[in-house]
């Protein structure tokens, strides 16, 4: 009978300390075939995302660039959106970075912020020099129901966001923080389970 039951308790083990752990989560689109303008007169696109809910914070977004003029430099941003216009200030303000190709080129920024579920933000790109210009891919296509990209529309001086499409874009969330993973459960619960059978057996010893 014992040897059944440490049988069995090593098969439910291997099961539970086999299962991943809590991974991080990655949201985007690949949307290729059109362009959104970066220059004096949209200075600012961006793609608008709900972050995904009990994650960690957003450790990294890339869009996709390619530079018109000589030169290039743009600066990641980070606003919360109300569907008409960002809310206040950036929450996030990265360093500027030098877009090197005239070929669409993957640009990452690395906030580490958390992103509160219940929202939505634009993850943009800050033109930082007048007069540089160039292009993120994008798509007139709808990947993510919820998602679009954004501007800033200088000639209006408003806002204005794609009719249905999306950016090319990646956004990358740590896994929950605090937050035991399924493996770590699996330790948990053979601690219990050992502190259970030694409660019985001394229990049995003195009936």
């Amino acid at each position: 009978m014992r040897n059944r039951f440490l049988a069995v308790l090593s098969g439910l083990m291997v099961l539970i300390l086999a299962q991943p752990a809590a991974a991080q989560a990655t949201i985007g689109s690949n949307a290729t075939g059109d362009v959104a303008a970066l220059n004096d007169s949209h200075p600012m696109p961006g793609e608008v995302i709900t972050p995904p809910g009990w994650q960690g914070p957003l450790t990294e977004y890339s869009l996709w660039i390619r530079r018109g003029s000589a030169t290039l430099t743009v600066r990641p941003v980070i606003y919360e959106w109300d569907n008409l216009g960002p809310v206040g200030p950036p929450i996030w303000t990265g360093a500027p970075t030098v877009v090197p190709d005239t070929t669409f080129t993957e640009i990452v920024a690395q906030p580490h912020v958390y992103l509160d579920a219940t929202k939505t933000y634009w993850l943009a790109v800050a033109q930082v020099t007048p007069g540089e210009f160039g292009e993120l891919e994008a798509a007139i296509v709808n990947n993510d129901p919820g998602g679009y990209y954004a501007y800033r529309d200088e000639t209006i001086s408003g806002w204005g966001r794609s009719l249905g499409g999306e950016l090319h874009f990646s956004a990358t969330f740590a896994a929950p923080p605090g937050v035991p993973s399924l493996g770590e459960w699996g330790m948990i619960l053979f601690a219990l389970i050992l502190a259970g059978g030694a409660a019985m057996r001394l229990w049995r010893r003195t009936a």
